[in-house]
């Protein structure tokens, strides 16, 4: 039996589907392969560029105002006693990822995964419905095929984007990062200090 030509709004669900499914898919991998890691990598970098450009400077200047060279004595304090030195035991202590951190950011991945198998599924059953039970014949691939090429151009132009422009903009100042560390760092060593 011939299959009947597919209405334009048939057309039009299986093509949103093909649509939504494919930007998903392309944001949801461009994110956790990409954009994830650059953003750990651009945050490192700029922290690690701040405290090499301003920790030898501070250094110098509290060392010079500071009596009998206290700062260079707590300095020297915080990294005595090899592994069980303060900052050996502060570099234990950060060197891993936050598990709450990590736990909290899969959760937003994983919910993107479900609703692209669901997407995905629904796809499936609707094609099925219409090519199965209504006898429409439904140009899936050609579908597929427009909208991958369509979101190769748009991906050209993104790629372009984020290359010339967007990796560009510093969002937030580096010494933010610094400065906040270092109120958090005084503010917690005054209430040790306070508690003694």
């Amino acid at each position: 039996m011939k299959c009947l030509k597919p209405k334009n709004t048939d057309l039009l669900v299986v093509d949103i589907f093909v649509h939504v499914i494919i930007l998903l898919g392309v944001l949801l991998s461009f994110f956790v392969l990409v954009i994830s890691k650059l953003e750990t990598k651009e945050l490192t970098g700029q922290i690690t560029n701040q405290i090499d450009t301003n920790l030898p400077n501070l250094y110098k200047d509290i060392n010079n105002s500071s009596p009998n060279n206290a700062f260079k004595t707590l300095v020297k304090s915080l990294n005595q006693g090899g592994e069980k030195s303060i900052l050996s035991v502060m570099d234990r202590y950060y060197d891993k990822p936050d598990a709450a951190t990590e736990s909290e950011n899969s959760i937003p991945i994983i919910g993107a995964m479900i609703v692209l198998l669901s997407l995905t599924g629904g796809l499936i059953a609707i094609w099925a419905v219409l090519q199965y039970s209504c006898n429409k014949c439904i140009p899936l691939g050609r579908i597929i095929f427009e909208n991958i090429v369509l979101f190769g151009c748009i991906g050209i132009i993104e790629i372009l984007f984020f290359k010339f422009i967007a990796s560009k903009y510093v969002p937030t100042m580096p010494s933010y990062f610094v400065n906040e560390t270092l109120e958090s760092m005084k503010r917690k060593f005054t209430s040790f200090s306070e508690a003694s």
